[in-house]
C-alpha cells in the first residue's frame, strides 16, 4: 500500500498554518484599525478633478478641498452655475485653493478628450480624479424616456470610462494617483422608483473593483481607489423624494443626510487611502444581513421600507 509523499504531506500543513495565520494578522488589523486609524496624509501639491462640482455633492466636495492648498479642476456642463460657484469659492476666507473651471459635457469622449488636453496645458497632470457627476431619474421605469436612460449611462458609467482613459495612464507612469468615486447604497439596495440611477451605481460598483484588481495585476500600486457609498442626500437630485409622515423611526434611523458633512467623510477617507466609504457608517454591518434573511421576508421588508418613502412622480401603489 502506498503512502502519500512526506514532504509534499508537510508543506501542506505548512501552507495551511501560514494560510491561518494570515487570517488571524488580517482580523488583528481590522480590528486594531477600527479604533486606531491610519494618519491623514497631505493633499498640499496635488491636482484634483472634480466633476458634477457646480451644484450639490459635487460642490459640497469642493468646499471642502478649498480649504487645502491643491490645484481644483471644475468639471460641469453647467458653465455659468460652475463659474458661479468658482467665485463663491475664492472669496472665502478659508480657501487656499487654485481653482480652474471648465464647461465639460463629460456624457461626450471627444469633448473629454479635448478638455483633458485643455487642463493638461494650464496645470499639469491630475493625480486625483473625483467622479461624482451623475443624473437621476426617479418614476416608473417604462414611463422614463429612451433618451433620459440612455444619458443615465453615459453620464453615471460611461463617463468615467472616458475619463479614466485619458488620466490614468500618466498617473500609472507617474506612480502616483487616485481615484475616488461617488457610487451609492443603491448599488447594493433597491428602490422602486429609481430603477435606471440604481442600475448606474451598480454598474460603478462592478467596474472599479474589478479595474482595482487589474491595477494591482500591472502592480500599479500607487494607483489608490476610494469609493463611496452614500445613502440619500439632501441635494437637488432628490429633491422630491421624502419620508412618509408616518416613517418617524426610519426618519431616525437614516435621514437624509446633509451633502457637507459626507463630502467631509469622503475627503477623510481619500486622505486615510480607504478603500470604501459608507454613509451612514454601519451600512457595511447592515447590508449583509440581507443574505442571511429568507427572500419573502426580504420582499416584505422591502415593500415596509417603501411605504416610508413618497414622491409625487412616483406614488406608491396602497397595499393591504
Amino acid at each position: 500500500m502506498e503512502t502519500g509523499n512526506p514532504a509534499s504531506m508537510t508543506d501542506r500543513i505548512l501552507s495551511l498554518i501560514l494560510f491561518i495565520i494570515h487570517v488571524v494578522e488580517a482580523y488583528l488589523e481590522a480590528i486594531y484599525r477600527f479604533f486606531i486609524p491610519v494618519n491623514q496624509r497631505s493633499l498640499t501639491g496635488e491636482i484634483i478633478l472634480v466633476t458634477g462640482s457646480a451644484n450639490g455633492f459635487g460642490k459640497a466636495i469642493c468646499q471642502h478641498l478649498s480649504q487645502f492648498k491643491v490645484t481644483l479642476v471644475l468639471w460641469d456642463c453647467d458653465k455659468l452655475a460652475n463659474y458661479a460657484t468658482t467665485k463663491e469659492l475664492q472669496l472665502l476666507e478659508t480657501t487656499k485653493a487654485r481653482i480652474f473651471p471648465y464647461h465639460v459635457d463629460i456624457s461626450s469622449r471627444d469633448n473629454v478628450e479635448a478638455v483633458a488636453a485643455k487642463v493638461k496645458e494650464d496645470v499639469g497632470d491630475v493625480s486625483i480624479i473625483i467622479n461624482n457627476a451623475g443624473i437621476a431619474p426617479i418614476g416608473p421605469f417604462l414611463s422614463t424616456d429612451p433618451d433620459l436612460l440612455e444619458k443615465t449611462f453615459q453620464v453615471n458609467v460611461l463617463s468615467h470610462f472616458w475619463i479614466l482613459r485619458v488620466f490614468l495612464p500618466r498617473m500609472i507612469e507617474n506612480h502616483h494617483g487616485h481615484i475616488a468615486t461617488v457610487s451609492s447604497i443603491g448599488a447594493f439596495k433597491q428602490d422602486p422608483g429609481c430603477v435606471p440611477y440604481f442600475g448606474t451605481k451598480a454598474a460603478v460598483h462592478g467596474y472599479i473593483e474589478s479595474l482595482k484588481l487589474q491595477m494591482s495585476q500591472l502592480n500599479a500600486h500607487g494607483i489608490k481607489f476610494t469609493t463611496i457609498y452614500p445613502y440619500f442626500m439632501d441635494t437637488g437630485m432628490i429633491k422630491e423624494v421624502k419620508y412618509a409622515e408616518n416613517s418617524k423611526l426610519i426618519r431616525k434611523l437614516l435621514p437624509i443626510m446633509n451633502p457637507a458633512d459626507v463630502a467631509e467623510k469622503f475627503i477623510e477617507g481619500i486622505r486615510r487611502n480607504y478603500e470604501y466609504v459608507y454613509c451612514p457608517s454601519f451600512m457595511p454591518y447592515l447590508l449583509p444581513l440581507d443574505k442571511f434573511l429568507p427572500l419573502k421576508l426580504r420582499r416584505e421588508l422591502q415593500v415596509l421600507f417603501d411605504n416610508q418613502m413618497e414622491h409625487p412622480a412616483f406614488p406608491r401603489p396602497s397595499r393591504h
